[in-house]
């Protein structure tokens, strides 16, 4: 179909004077959404998006970019997560996971969906029904056109299941002022993504310096934190927040009067949040470690009971999280990290629990519906550890760590004589050869003392 008959989109472009070269220090700011896709007419937009590209590099096969996202609806991603810098290909083959992208929260589940960088600078003449293919995709030129005052080429790009996007391209030069484009989430809905182009502006030399310094150190930032690309929750370690107090006062001061202040400036709070949070969980620390368990029972799944008094003698692994399986996120409460401890320590005698802590098993009109979300999440992640059910009594007993503004999930180690060994709120740092390296270490300590 035509770029000019967005109506789908309700795609209205700026009218600007053409481009000839899309020169470094040049700013391209797109707006978009998402909206998804009904048969009894239009839906409103659930998602909608800033999208700010400064080019820092070109060539004549590659422009090198930094690109700025700000979301609102459904969702979002961490402010460390919400800038980059990618190298856009100029036939059409997509970036990898440092390109920009939306973190859009369905109802039972959280998905990724990757924006394509829109500079194009085609590999073959511009003409009807000319065509190239990159990365299993298919380039057409449909036909020309004029779309608010700029002429352009309407593009589409079909793969293997006819066509993912529409594009409007510049004709004369690499910009692509208009992207349409069908995006499937969750159980095969369909949903559709479009964003375009709001202004165009080519920074003088002393304000790129300043906006590129300031892109610059918060990439440096990022990689000292060595967080996997999209990654999405940003819950910081102790180590995470010695890095950020030594460094984020220089991001600021770098960022000040650049487009990404407000970032920066968010990223300041956020830390600051999660420094009163850790030290509230410092106290809980201090307080349940060394300590010995109180008698306890709870009931698990298929009817089962676990009781206190039956852990002792053991070397036992209380694993406090929801459970849910929906919206299930990444790291997934580090269960599967868990299910390699488990199987890694069982012949050493340690006992791995899981504990779904959820208020809904607490109401009967809701419980049924909260253990079939356990048992689901269960088989998804195929664990073969028990799990306890919780409506909020036994966490509680172990001082519920979201009390003091922490996030699940919570980790118990308790020896054989019932005293708490280990009491860690939130995520372990993960060794990509000894998984989690630190509780890993800490139960190897314990098997030592009862040998």
């Amino acid at each position: 179909m035509p770029i000019p008959a967005l109506t789908l989109l309700s795609i209205a472009l700026f009218a600007a004077a053409p481009v000839d070269e899309i020169a470094p220090g040049t700013v391209l700011a797109y707006r978009g959404q998402v909206r998804q896709r009904s048969t009894e007419g239009e839906t409103p937009p659930e998602k909608q998006f800033d999208l700010t590209l400064l080019v820092a590099e070109k060539n004549d096969q590659s422009h090198d970019v930094y690109w700025l996202i700000d979301e609102a609806g459904r969702g979002g991603w961490p402010w460390i997560e919400r800038c980059g810098r990618v190298t856009a290909d100029a036939y059409g083959r997509e970036a990898d996971d440092r390109a920009p992208s939306l973190l859009y929260e369905l109802d039972e589940d959280v998905a990724v969906i990757p924006l394509i960088v829109p500079l194009l600078r085609p590999p073959v003449a511009a003409m009807a029904d000319a065509n190239w293919t990159a990365d299993k995709l298919t380039y057409t030129f449909v036909e020309e056109a004029e779309l608010d005052g700029r002429a352009i080429w309407n593009v589409q790009v079909n793969n293997a299941y006819g066509t993912k996007r529409r594009l409007a391209l510049s004709k004369s030069s690499p910009l692509v002022t208009a992207i349409a484009e069908r995006v499937f989430m969750g159980m095969g809905t369909e949903y559709e993504l479009s964003f375009k182009l709001v202004n165009v502006e080519q920074l003088p030399v002393e304000r790129f310096d300043a906006e590129r310094r300031a892109f610059d150190a918060l990439l440096e930032l990022r990689q000292a934190l060595n967080r996997p690309a999209r990654t999405q929750t940003a819950a910081w370690s102790e180590s995470d927040r010695k890095i950020l107090a030594e460094r984020l006062p220089g991001v600021q001061m770098a960022a000040a009067t650049t487009r990404l202040q407000r970032l920066a400036e968010g990223a300041g709070r956020d830390v600051a949040r999660q420094d009163e949070r850790a030290v509230s969980v410092e106290q809980l620390v201090e307080k349940f470690e060394g300590q010995p368990v109180e008698d306890f029972q709870v009931g698990g799944l298929d009817r089962t009971r676990a009781y206190s008094q039956d852990m002792r003698g053991k070397l036992t692994l209380l694993h406090f999280w929801e459970y849910r399986d929906a919206p299930l996120k990444e790291p997934y409460g580090q269960v599967g990290y868990l299910e390699f401890l488990q199987e890694r320590h069982k012949s050493n005698g340690l006992a791995v629990y899981g504990v779904a802590v959820d208020s809904r098993l607490d109401d009967p009109q809701y419980r049924g519906e909260a253990i079939r979300g356990v048992r689901k999440l269960k088989q998804f992640m195929n664990l073969s550890y028990p799990i306890l059910l919780d409506g909020g009594a036994l966490i509680r007993q172990f001082g519920d760590p979201r009390t003091a503004g922490a996030e699940l999930p919570l980790f118990v180690l308790i020896d054989s004589e019932g005293k708490i060994l280990e009491y860690h709120v939130g995520h372990y740092e993960v060794d990509r050869e000894a998984g989690l390296k630190e509780l890993d270490a800490e139960v190897q300590r314990a098997v030592k003392r009862n040998n």
